[in-house]
């Protein structure tokens, strides 16, 4: 019997199964995959070593007005692949070592939750073998969504995140439908590198939190490299080597190469045995509060099964909130502070409340903004480009309440308005930091010290 048995060896499973086993608990992992979840193999990390190396690839391409003379003309895909793989290799070796000294248990194989005993432990069969445990925290993470389009008449590669991963050479001409995270991702790489890329998406313009003058600004960053949105738009008709999608009532015709599937995720909540012991599971995931527990009191979920954040770091933070409660330490959620990043060039990153979720909640607000370009060192490293940084404060307090910003690095300067978030900064006490110069983050200093509420 073990004290706990964590469900899925993503990032909320195997920081629950670490976090457990340096506080003396038996832990057993159970993993029919790669450890890492896809974040690690098939998300985060292999997005942003693509990224990474199509930024470099723009910078030696267009460094000439910096005086650097290359001859940077040409990419080699196949070589960022193998990349990729050599760093998502040497990253789950040193999660399986950290999880090897920390004596946890590893099962490789499918897990199913078979029942509950008389004395209330929670049975799990792996292997054929039932095991035991007191606590179990379900972290078995997310699948593409399937979709209602036919690709069968198409002849040419229909893929999702885990096959353009590996796809050794440029596309000339890639559609990808959805402009989600993952769908932006990719369009910013493509185009980078050479592609033409179409973007089709259902709603009428980005989304994912964005307010619609950022999204606006977002677009139009990814449209100066090429990248073509079409909102409003649906596939009507898939031929052998032509899609045909309708926009607003208006029919256009496109001959891919490659089409990218990138219309979100869907819980992995299906065959692991949540029915069996009574789980609450609605289409969004498994039915969690705030503490991550279930309707089932020693059981946890966390990350993406339980429907509320496809984000790595949610699922981590879920991870150590569901293990703090285990071990006697209540804990709860606050999804109000999770940031939200778009690993574009430039990025985009937002906390809190957006002027929209202000509107709908009836919070007075008022908003002050200025482009990153007012930070010299942002200027001097990026010129004048869509970038912008605008802070959201309640009108009647001086409280933030949110941020939006689009600029290269800000996924690193938005940490600091979530704690300021998360301690209730006011206008006057913004006022009192010290902003850094010449540094990116000082943008925050030249708005909060131009405002007078």
């Amino acid at each position: 019997m073990y004290d706990v048995v964590v469900l899925g060896g993503g990032p909320a499973g195997y920081n629950a199964a670490q976090s457990l086993s340096e506080n003396k608990k038996t832990v057993a992992l159970i993993e029919q995959a790669d450890i890492g979840g896809t974040c690690l193999n098939h998300g985060c990390i292999p997005y942003k070593t693509f990224l990474k190396s199509s930024k470099l690839y723009s910078e030696a391409k267009y460094g000439s007005n910096r005086g650097i003379v290359s001859n940077a003309t040409t990419y080699d895909q196949s070589k960022v692949v193998s990349l990729k793989n050599q760093y998502v290799s040497t990253l789950r070796k040193n999660i399986e070592s950290m999880l090897d000294t920390g004596r946890v248990v590893i099962y490789r194989g499918k897990g199913e939750i078979r029942g509950i005993t008389q004395n209330r432990l929670i049975e799990v069969i792996v292997n054929e073998e039932v095991i035991e445990c007191q606590y179990l925290i379900i972290c078995t993470g997310s699948s593409n969504k399937s979709t209602p389009i036919n690709f069968s008449p198409f002849k040419m590669p229909v893929m999702t995140n885990v096959e353009i991963l590996n796809l050794e050479e440029i596309p000339a001409n890639l559609l990808i439908i959805g402009a989600g995270v993952a769908g932006l991702e990719m369009a910013d790489y493509f185009a980078s590198i050479g592609s033409r890329v179409t973007v089709i998406e259902k709603q009428k313009r980005i989304e994912v939190g964005l307010d619609e003058d950022i999204a606006l600004r977002l677009q139009r960053s990814l449209m100066r490299k090429g990248a073509k949105f079409h909102f409003d738009s649906q596939i009507i008709e898939v031929g052998t080597d032509y899609i045909v999608y309708d926009k607003s009532g208006d029919t256009f015709k496109v001959e891919p190469d490659i089409v990218l599937v990138a219309t979100g995720r869907m819980p992995n909540i299906e065959e692991i045995g949540i029915q069996s012991i009574g789980i609450e599971y609605n289409e969004l995931g498994i039915c969690t509060d705030l503490m991550c527990r279930t309707t089932i009191p020693n059981v946890f979920a966390c990350g993406d099964v339980n429907g509320n954040s496809t984000f790595a770091h949610t699922a981590i933070q879920e991870s150590f909130v569901a293990v703090n409660n285990i071990l006697g330490n209540r804990n709860e959620m606050d999804y109000g502070i999770i940031p939200t990043i778009i690993y574009t060039s430039p990025e985009c990153a937002i906390v809190g409340e957006s002027e929209k979720s202000c509107e709908i909640k009836g919070i007075p607000y008022c908003v002050h903004g200025l482009p990153l370009s007012f930070s010299g060192r942002y200027f001097i490293e990026n010129a004048q480009d869509q970038s912008y940084c605008k802070l959201i404060f309640d009108s009647k307090t001086g409280i933030l309440l949110g941020c939006q910003m689009l600029g290269n690095n800000v996924s690193e300067i938005i940490l600091s308005l979530e704690i300021a978030l998360i301690n209730k900064m006011n206008l006057h006490q913004m006022k009192q930091i010290v902003y850094p110069h010449p540094t990116v983050g000082e943008i925050i200093g030249e708005i909060v010290r131009s405002i007078e509420l």
